[in-house]
Parts: C-alpha cells; sequence; structure tokens
C-alpha cells in the first residue's frame, strides 16, 4: 500500500510536468481554463484531455490510499513519532518505520543511512579515498520519496533550510538535497531510538 501511494505520488507529480509542458506547447497559461471537446481541436488539446484524466485517476487513488494511511499511521507508535518530522507525510513514516524496522540493528544513524543507500560510495586507490555518488542500490521508492521530503521538509523547517542553503551554496543543489535527507534518516535513527517525536528530540541543538 505504502509503495503504492510514492508511485501515485511520484506519478502524479510527472503528469502535472506533463500538462503544464503540453499547454506550453499549445502557447496556453497552465494557470488558465483550456476549453475541451471543442470542434477542431488540435492533437494537443485531445493529449491534454487524457491526461487530465489521468491526473483525475491518480489523484483520486492518491486520497484514497492516504486515508487508509493515516487509519494506519494514527495506530503504530514508530510511524506517529515519524510522522513529526517537517516534510514526512504519513505515508512516508509509515514505510521509513517499516523499512527500519528494529532500529537497535542500527549501531548508529550512518548505519541507517547507508542502509537506505543515501551514502556516497568509497573509491580507494592507493593512497586516495575518492567520495562518489549515492550507491543507488537499495529500494529506489524509499531513497526518490526522501529526497521529495527533503524538499518539503526545506520548505517547512527554518533550520534545514538554512542548514540546505550553506550546502547549496558549496556543493550544488542535488548533492544539498541529499544531505538534507540524510539528515531526515538521521533524525528518523534518533527519534525511533529515544521515543521521542521531532520537538522532543530538537535535532537543531543536539543533532
Amino acid at each position: 500500500m505504502v509503495k503504492d501511494r510514492v508511485r501515485y505520488g511520484l506519478g502524479g507529480g510527472q503528469l502535472r510536468g506533463t500538462i503544464r509542458w503540453l499547454l506550453k506547447r499549445r502557447g496556453t497559461d497552465a494557470g488558465s481554463s483550456v476549453p475541451m471537446g471543442e470542434e477542431g481541436s488540435s492533437a494537443s488539446g485531445e493529449e491534454i484531455d487524457i491526461r487530465l484524466d489521468e491526473l483525475e485517476f491518480v489523484e483520486s487513488t492518491t486520497e484514497r490510499l492516504d486515508a487508509q494511511i493515516r487509519d494506519i499511521v494514527s495506530r503504530d507508535r514508530r510511524a506517529k513519532l515519524l510522522d513529526t518530522i517537517p516534510g514526512v507525510a504519513p505515508y512516508t513514516a509509515l514505510y521509513l518505520a517499516c523499512t527500519l524496522d528494529d532500529i537497535d540493528r542500527f549501531p548508529d544513524s550512518k548505519h541507517a543511512c547507508a542502509y537506505l543507500d543515501l551514502v556516497p560510495w568509497l573509491d580507494e586507490s592507493a593512497e586516495v579515498t575518492h567520495l562518489g555518488h549515492i550507491t543507488k542500490k537499495g529500494d529506489k521508492w524509499v531513497r526518490r520519496n526522501l529526497i521529495e521530503c527533503a524538499r518539503a521538509a526545506v520548505r517547512k523547517d527554518e533550520h534545514i533550510r538554512e542548514f540546505h542553503a550553506r550546502l547549496t551554496h558549496r556543493r550544488g543543489e542535488k548533492k544539498a538535497l541529499i544531505a538534507v535527507a540524510r539528515k531526515l534518516v538521521s533524525y528518523a535513527y534518533w527519534m525511533l531510538k529515544r521515543n521521542v517525536t521531532y520537538e522532543e528530540l530538537s535535532p537543531w541543538t543536539t543533532a
């Protein structure tokens, strides 16, 4: 169920992007209404109709899944804790709680991030160690969704926003978002370890 919610969420975003591109190609502002079904409508207009129908289905399915997941999260202690992290929606909280499972199997938060493949690969040759891109060997849905959570967290939390701004200036937007995603997982690790909410953890002073 949770993986379905992630897929539908990502799919909805892709559909919205496609619709905006089609509207732009047709010379119509994305914020205006588009007359559909008129005689002589272009092929792009028909394609917009199809994409809008697909988006309506995706959004209705997403709403149904969200309602089911919210009900589950309300009865799951661990997921409820993770749901307090800025940018983390109930379905992500449940997904993360299930994926991390027994938090005591990780000796520290770095191992939890490594388990989710949010750490760079190491290339060691001679006396030089190079840090590359993240490994991308794990569950791509978890990783992609955590990146989206990182985007949301940057908008919602001033401390995370400041952290993201500093890294963006030094390392670029993409690496900064991955670093924010790692930080969210680190918060999740300590929240589960200590059985506290995000506010109780106060990561901006203790992490």
